[in-house]
C-alpha cells in the first residue's frame, strides 16, 4: 500500500465503523512504516518521543 492509499483512508470515517476495522488500519500502517521509514528523530530533552520521519 502506498502513503497515499493510506491517507484517503485514514480521511474516511466510514473506514472505522468497528474496533475491527480500527485495528486493519493499524496493521496497515506498521507495515508500511516498516518499509518505507528513512528516520526516527528522537527529542533532546525527552527522550521517549521519537518522531518517525519519511522523506519524499
Amino acid at each position: 500500500m502506498k502513503l497515499k492509499q493510506l491517507v484517503d483512508k485514514a480521511k474516511d470515517k466510514s473506514n472505522f465503523a468497528d474496533l475491527k476495522a480500527y485495528i486493519k488500519f493499524c496493521d496497515e500502517y506498521l507495515n508500511y512504516i516498516s518499509d518505507n521509514l528513512q528516520a526516527i528523530i528522537v527529542s533532546q530533552n525527552e527522550n521517549h518521543y521519537r518522531f518517525p520521519v519519511r522523506t519524499f
